[in-house]
């Protein structure tokens, strides 16, 4: 199965009995599953944030904003280049 497709599952279960048998912490599950490149992103117009490559998951993005409490965090390619800039809110969307 497609990562993106079991995080569809896991934000969207079917019924109460999916929703049972991928447990509770599903949510952080999908957060796993989605990277910063999923995401459609902001520009980059903000110097001084803490910066991330675009294959990072949803989930270790958002441990590091809360472990620097931030707000937003910017996106980069493999080249080091920003791709844009992604909010704490964008992510628990």
């Amino acid at each position: 199965m497609h990562r993106l497709e079991d995080a569809e599952i896991l934000e969207h279960p079917l019924d109460d009995f999916v929703a049972d048998f991928v447990g509770r912490d599903r949510a952080l599950k999908a957060l796993a599953l989605r990277t910063l490149g999923d995401l459609p992103l902001a520009p980059a117009t903000e110097d001084g944030l803490p910066r991330l490559p675009a294959d990072t998951s949803l989930r270790d993005a958002l441990a590091l904003l809360i472990a620097e409490r931030r707000d937003a965090l910017v996106v980069v390619g493999a080249d080091g280049a920003p791709l844009g800039v992604v909010t704490r809110e964008d992510l628990l969307k």
